[in-house]
C-alpha cells in the first residue's frame, strides 16, 4: 500500500495507473533526454517514481533521501531531474468543451453562474534571493516581502485543473500573466470567468465577449456594501474552491520552502507537475448532478 502521507494518492489503484502511464511515457522520452536514461541507477522505475513523489510531497532534501536509500546525492539529483522532466513533458492541460462543462456543472453554478468556463486564482512561491540585481528587482514581491515566482491556476466549476500558467517573476501582475498565457485564446464568446478582485481583466475579456465575475470592491473604511453587493459576495463565494485546489497543490511541501537558486531551472516544471498531480490525487471538489435525457 502507498500511504497518502508520502505520495498524496488516496488509493493504490490510481497510484499504479499513474505509475504505469509515466513509465510508458518515459520509455519513449528517455532517448530524447540527452541520450540518457535511469536504468543504471540500481533501482527500478517504480521506486524511482516513488522517491520523486515523496520529495515533492514532503519536501525532503536530496541528502536526506540519499541517506535513507543508501545512494549518492548526485544519484538522487539525477533521478529527480529525469522524472520531473518526464512528467512535465507528459502532462498537457485538458481544456474541456462546453458540452463537457455543462454535463458536469455543479448545481450551485447552474443556478447562478451557468456560463462559468473557468475559475482563476494566483499564488506565489518563495525563492532564494537571486544573485543578479535585475532579477532581484523583478522577483521581489512587495505583498510577500520576499523574492517570489508567481503563477496562475484555473479550474472548472467541479474542481478539475484545466489551466496552469508558467511561472513569472513575483512583480508580474495577474493581467500580464493572463495576457501572455494563452488563456484568452481558449475562451469563447458567451463564456464567463470567475476570479478574485485582483484580476482586473474585465476590459480584455469584454473585447472577446466574455464576462468577468469578481467580488465587489470596497473603497475606504466608510463605504459599506449595498444589499446587492452583499448578495453578490455570497453568491460568488463558490470561487473559494479554487483556493482549496491551490492549498492542495501546496500540500506538496517542496513548494512551501524557499526554492534555492540551484533549482531555479527546475522550478517551473515542478510547479506544473504539482498542479497536474492534483487531478490524480483528488476527486472533484463539488458534487455533480447531471440531467438524465
Amino acid at each position: 500500500m502507498i500511504p497518502t502521507f508520502y505520495t498524496g494518492f488516496s488509493d493504490v489503484i490510481t497510484y499504479k495507473i499513474f505509475t504505469s502511464i509515466i513509465i510508458k511515457h518515459a520509455l519513449a522520452y528517455r532517448k530524447k533526454y540527452l541520450g540518457k536514461d535511469n536504468s543504471n541507477l540500481g533501482m527500478d522505475y517504480e521506486n524511482q517514481i516513488f522517491i520523486v513523489l515523496v520529495r515533492l510531497r514532503l519536501g525532503l532534501l536530496e541528502e536526506d533521501i540519499a541517506y535513507r536509500y543508501d545512494i549518492s546525492q548526485s544519484t538522487v539529483s539525477r533521478m529527480f531531474r529525469f522524472w520531473i522532466n518526464v512528467m512535465y513533458s507528459y502532462f498537457i492541460p485538458i481544456w474541456p468543451s462546453r458540452e463537457i462543462m455543462k454535463k458536469y456543472m455543479p448545481e450551485c453554478f447552474i443556478s447562478k453562474y451557468p456560463s462559468t468556463r473557468i475559475i482563476l486564482d494566483g499564488t506565489e512561491i518563495f525563492i532564494e534571493k537571486p544573485s543578479d540585481y535585475t532579477v532581484q528587482s523583478s522577483t521581489y514581491s512587495v505583498y510577500k516581502a520576499h523574492n517570489t515566482a508567481r503563477g496562475i491556476i484555473g479550474i472548472t466549476p467541479n474542481g478539475f485543473v484545466c489551466f496552469i500558467s508558467e511561472l513569472y517573476p513575483g512583480r508580474t501582475s495577474e493581467m500580464e500573466i493572463i495576457l501572455n498565457s494563452g488563456l484568452l485564446e481558449k475562451l469563447e464568446p458567451g463564456d464567463s470567468v470567475m476570479a478574485d478582485k485582483g484580476f482586473t481583466i474585465s476590459k480584455e475579456l469584454a473585447d472577446i465577449d466574455v464576462d468577468l465575475n469578481i467580488p465587489p470592491f470596497s473603497y475606504g473604511n466608510n463605504q459599506q456594501f449595498t444589499d446587492a453587493d452583499e448578495t453578490l459576495t455570497r453568491d460568488i463565494s463558490v470561487r473559494v474552491h479554487v483556493e482549496r485546489i491551490i492549498r492542495n497543490v501546496k500540500l506538496n511541501r517542496i513548494l512551501c520552502c524557499s526554492i534555492p537558486n540551484t533549482m531555479a531551472d527546475q522550478l517551473n516544471q515542478i510547479w506544473v507537475v504539482c498542479c497536474h498531480l492534483t487531478n490524480f490525487r483528488k476527486k472533484p471538489l463539488l458534487d455533480i448532478k447531471t440531467k438524465k435525457k
